[in-house]
């Protein structure tokens, strides 16, 4: 299938609303949200499989700044915009490098 910015577009809406939907059932339910948010931050890399980094980057903002104003619990917001969210673009970026010394010293910083 031919990738163009139309479906590349439409890839990030659906992460978007997939993260914002799981943002929202951390909320919601107040056991497992340590394994919400995580669920939360897969979908980064697998905006990069799915699609391209520049797509991946702003599935990441529009996620973020969509949850500073839908998600009410601003501290769930501030723990997927700082620590869940770049997780996956960090570790893409990371693993590029193709030294595992390097890798893992830097994945344990």
């Amino acid at each position: 299938m031919k990738e163009n910015k139309a479906s590349n577009m439409a890839k990030g809406g659906m992460l978007i609303a997939f993260t914002l939907i799981i943002l929202y059932a951390a909320i919601c339910m107040t056991f497992n949200t340590l394994f919400l948010l995580g669920l939360a931050s897969a979908l980064i890399p697998l905006g990069i499989l799915i699609a391209d980094m520049k797509t991946t980057l702003l599935v990441y903002i529009g996620s973020s700044v969509l949850a500073y104003f839908i998600i009410t619990d601003k501290t769930l917001c501030l723990f997927y915009v700082l620590i869940f969210g770049p997780y996956g673009i960090v570790k893409f970026f990371i693993e590029q490098k193709r030294n595992t010394t390097i890798e893992i010293i830097l994945k344990l910083v």
